[in-house]
């Protein structure tokens, strides 16, 4: 019993650096950033817009806030009662009426919390707590969750470490959202996105013996998988998102050369990961960080939207296509969709969801 608890338990370890990595929780302490890219500050009730981002946080007392972009105030929506709760991310339903949360509540009597997040759904006004829609098995892990346009499926990404092995593998799978039985829609892939019409997915897929993440696009039960940046080499690719129009992708990507770290740079937590991992992650410094892309969903060249030169970026569009946002370590966002009159409107807060919704 005592070895299958110490087999467990590391298991759990490495669950939470495979988390820890994917959702970007404390990209402060992840990331060091040694970058010339400039972007001003601007105060958001200064710039027109309207509709409102939906935060996720992660850990604290607040998880998960609404930001009005009119008039700049800040909402709280989901404040865990307990410390030790994780919230990975949070979606809003089409209709906006609920949020779907990667969510992992206090552990109960001084257990550790190792990071296994569920699938709830709570209303959008926080006036309820979560409810539990989808309870994996330890220790697999379930993140990144989406709605069908429809409303009618959770889409969301599960991590599962094999019998025998310590290394996750990642699947995309979809479940009623009224909850029911799960189906794997793609083997082999992370990072879902669904186009505003409901007939196409993007997601990520590791190839080239996992050292090269590739963009794909498939019908949105996954058949007709193929890759959407031609022969484009991206050393990382990351939360692409569909144009309301669904005309075009956008995505996190990083076409840096492998650069080792001076040692004097060295980080001691993504050293840490590469010894459980047993890879080399190369170390984000000068040009090593992702900026943002945008690719034609009929595929071809990826063009380079905005020079960011960060990591922890996320992004959504405008309810209108006209504008987009994003988080990175600095901070929280806004630019007109074709990269123009970028700004930074608010302060880094380890952010691990953004969503504009009206």
């Amino acid at each position: 019993m005592e070895s299958q608890d110490s087999t467990r338990n590391t298991k759990r370890l490495y669950i939470l650096a495979a988390s820890l990595l994917l959702f970007g929780v404390g990209v402060s302490v992840i990331g060091y950033l040694v970058t010339n890219v400039k972007i001003p500050q601007a105060d958001v009730t200064t710039l027109g817009l309207s509709g409102k981002l939906i935060l996720a946080r992660g850990m604290g007392s607040e998880m998960i806030s609404r930001m009005d972009l009119t008039t700049g105030e800040i909402v709280p929506l989901f404040l865990s009662e307990r410390s030790g709760g994780i919230v990975t991310s949070a979606a809003a339903s089409p209709d906006a009426s609920t949020l779907a949360l990667a969510y992992a509540p206090p552990p109960e009597g001084g257990v550790i919390q190792f990071g296994y997040t569920d699938l709830y759904t709570m209303p959008a006004d926080g006036s309820m707590e979560p409810t539990l829609v989808l309870n994996a098995p330890e220790p697999d892990v379930v993140f990144s969750p989406r709605w069908s346009a429809d409303g009618a499926f959770l889409y969301y990404v599960r991590s599962h470490v094999p019998a025998g092995d310590v290394v996750p593998e990642l699947s995309i799978e979809r479940i009623p959202a009224a909850g029911g039985e799960p189906e794997v829609i793609v083997p082999h892939g992370s990072g879902p996105a669904l186009s505003s019409d409901g007939a196409h997915l993007v997601y990520i897929a590791t190839v080239q013996d996992g050292t090269v993440d590739e963009l794909y696009l498939a019908n949105a039960e996954g058949s007709d998988a193929h890759p959407v940046t031609g022969s484009e080499v991206f050393r990382a690719v990351n939360n692409p998102i569909f144009s309301p129009d669904g005309t075009s992708i956008l995505f996190s990507g990083d076409q840096s050369a492998f650069t080792p770290t001076p040692a004097a740079q060295t980080n001691p937590f993504r050293e840490w990961v590469a010894s459980l991992w047993g890879v080399q992650i190369a170390s984000a410094h000068s040009t090593s960080t992702s900026d943002i892309w945008r690719v034609p969903v009929e595929g071809g060249k990826a063009e380079r939207v905005a020079r960011v030169a960060d990591e922890g970026i996320l992004i959504d569009f405008s309810p209108d296509g006209a504008y987009a946002t994003f988080t990175t370590t600095r901070g929280l966002h806004v630019m007109r969709a074709d990269g123009k009159n970028l700004v930074q409107i608010g302060q880094a807060g380890d952010f691990l969801s953004v969503q504009w919704v009206p």
